[in-house]
């Protein structure tokens, strides 16, 4: 079973008058169809499961009569939720999923945190659905680095006190320190050349799909612990994070020398080092 999360509160302002009667998701694409069937349908035959739809409360009750039981309505209020709000209660939670690493339960742990991944990407959306992007909003990406590293650390601490000792504590040191050097690379690309590396050349958006992330990193720990083998968790983990390490440095690299090129920085640099040498 794999949790899904359907963001549907939009006012959909651009189809108005038609949104007047009904939520865009219950709009129909064909009799009979509506958006949110549509959409249903295809997490039925994937075999996804359980559906939660997150909506403003005065359009609870019309998913409700239109969806009936079978997926599970989440409604937020305008004035209620925070953009942190999420963050903060997945960063709460975050505290069971590391003491259930600790005790030795890989898989429940690796499980649990995946679906505390899910929701943590709610905060986002929510504030995108409601128009509200606050710079107070970003701090979330810091307590999210606080939650993956412990999550990370619990794991690794698990496995060093039940039965895999200093291997597994040197791999999760190694894990850690490899992962904070990926998000360093990211941030200080996006600082210096004040776009998102993911963003920048069709490349870099093809190896986004497929760079070490939080939620690769826990299917690793949800399919070896399940294999009974959470050892080979940590070591993909550090394998596809030290891949990653490497393709952000390199192409991180290329392009600001490129953009030290294109604004005569380097050029610069060469006629300084030539005076000094006369």
């Amino acid at each position: 079973m794999l949790p899904v999360v359907i963001v549907a509160g939009g006012v959909a302002s651009r189809l108005r008058p038609y949104s007047e009667e009904r939520p865009k998701s219950l709009m129909e694409l064909e009799p009979g169809l509506t958006i949110a069937d549509f959409i249903l349908e295809r997490f039925r035959r994937a075999g996804l499961s359980p559906v939660y739809l997150v909506t403003r409360k005065e359009f609870a009750e019309v998913f409700r009569s239109k969806l009936g039981s079978s997926v599970a309505i989440l409604t937020v209020d305008r004035e209620e939720f925070g953009n942190l709000y999420m963050t903060l209660v997945v960063n709460a939670l975050s505290l069971l999923a590391a003491l259930l690493f600790a005790n030795g339960q890989f898989l429940p742990a690796a499980a649990f945190s995946y679906l505390l991944g899910i929701l943590d990407g709610v905060d986002g959306k929510l504030a995108r659905v409601r128009g509200i992007l606050t710079k107070f909003g970003h701090l979330e990406h810091s307590l999210d680095a606080l939650y993956e590293q412990a999550l990370y650390a619990s794991f690794a601490l698990g496995l060093a006190l039940h039965g895999y000792g200093l291997l597994a504590a040197a791999l999760g040191m190694a894990l850690l320190l490899v992962d904070c050097f990926v998000r360093h690379i990211y941030n200080q690309f996006a600082l210096t050349a004040g776009k998102p590396l993911k963003h920048y050349t069709p490349f870099d958006r093809t190896f986004a799909f497929v760079d070490g992330r939080r939620n690769v990193y826990l299917i690793y720990a949800v399919a070896f612990s399940a294999a009974g083998h959470p050892l080979l968790a940590l070591l993909a983990a550090l394998a596809h994070a030290s891949l990653t390490a490497i393709v952000y440095f390199l192409r991180a690299a290329c392009h600001l020398r490129e953009l030290d090129e294109r604004e005569g920085t380097a050029q610069l640099m060469r006629l300084s080092t030539h005076s000094r040498k006369r």
